[in-house]
């Protein structure tokens, strides 16, 4: 089979086109994936905390526990306890060398939330009070870090004193949570005016008003954020975009396959297209042997319409078979029933 240089080039510009198309695609899917949190040349600033909430669980005498202190690997039996020491330590670091005003401060609340065995069930606390531990206490660094250390004894009883009033004068009965938070608010400026602007907190969640409990921290920060200069774009987005490269990819290699498939068609014989055509679409009708071995007592019908030969073989409930004879080239489809050689032959080339 010989290709006009034409065709060569139209094959040759369709396999370069689909492999230059894919390359592309595939490298934005990757830019995609590896920057969708962001690219690193959009980062305004990266802040860093390193925090540490330490507390011991001070006990009054008694007859059941020798240690005079708890660390966290217990729980806690109220009746027991004299006070909670507790320690704040906060680092707050921003890669930018600019300067930094924060303020901080120490305050406790009780947030008390009606029992959920009351008929009516209320999910916003019925009674929220605040208590300022430490001072507001301000400052300016200039090396871009912030360290916060400040010790804290909290008296359970006293709280726990509160709540027992507080259910007795106005009987409703309620659980409480003891909230010590330390508050930090920390501002800046960077050179291109972007403000900084953070209000983080370190809570420690005590249980009031129970016979035993555990303690709880938390804070309200990620130790490690990054702030880019634009915003984001959505996980939504970024989905919607692979998934249009990939449609994109397969799209291109799609018509690239059909038109090298197209031009190479041109130069096959109609027979050769026909054949191909039958095999593909009755390949779970038809069963291709090796050799055909003619037999005298065997009466031979040509068949002009390969669809006669279909319906012969669905009403005779028989095998299409294939042959392909190799002297003459020949595609011979063939039904044999009552002795009978049901054949449909395609010659080597078709008009």
């Amino acid at each position: 089979m010989i290709i006009k240089r034409k065709d060569k080039v139209i094959i040759f510009l369709s396999v370069i086109v689909m492999i230059l198309a894919s390359i592309i695609l595939i490298y934005n899917i990757n830019q995609v994936l590896k920057y969708k949190e962001g690219h690193p040349k959009d980062i305004a600033y990266t802040t860093n905390v390193e925090d540490n909430n330490n507390y011991e669980v001070i006990l009054k005498s008694n007859p059941f526990i020798n240690n005079e202190e708890l660390n966290n690997n217990f729980s806690y039996i109220t009746s027991l306890i004299d006070y909670i020491n507790t320690n704040f330590t906060y680092q707050f670091t921003i890669d930018k060398n600019i300067p930094l005003n924060f303020d901080y401060y120490i305050k406790a609340n009780i947030v008390s939330k009606p029992e959920s065995d009351m008929t009516t069930e209320l999910l916003k606390p019925i009674w929220n009070k605040e208590f300022i531990l430490t001072d507001h206490r301000v400052g300016t660094t200039h090396n871009s870090k912030i360290t916060i250390a400040e010790a804290l004894k909290i008296d359970l009883d006293y709280y726990n004193d509160l709540i027992t009033l507080f259910k007795s004068t106005l009987n409703i009965p309620v659980t409480s949570t003891l909230e010590v938070k330390l508050m930090v608010n920390i501002k800046g400026e960077l050179e291109n005016n972007t403000n900084i602007n953070k209000d983080h907190y370190m809570l420690m969640s005590i249980p009031l008003d129970v016979q035993v409990f555990d303690i709880k921290t938390s804070t309200n920060y990620v130790n490690t954020e990054t702030i880019y200069n634009k915003e984001l774009p959505k996980k939504e987005v970024s989905y919607l975009l692979i998934i249009i490269y990939i449609s994109s990819i397969i799209a291109i290699i799609y018509i690239g396959m059909f038109i090298i498939q197209h031009t190479y068609n041109r130069y096959k014989s109609k027979s050769l297209l026909i054949r191909n055509k039958i095999l593909k679409d009755y390949s779970d009708r038809i069963v291709t042997i090796s050799n055909f071995v003619k037999d005298n007592k065997f009466k031979i019908i040509n068949v002009t319409d390969f669809e006669e030969l279909v319906d012969l073989a669905n009403e005779a409930y028989e095998p299409i078979l294939y042959w392909n004879r190799k002297d003459t080239k020949e595609a011979w489809f063939i039904i044999i029933r009552d002795n009978i050689v049901y054949r449909y032959i395609l010659p080597k080339k078709g008009s």
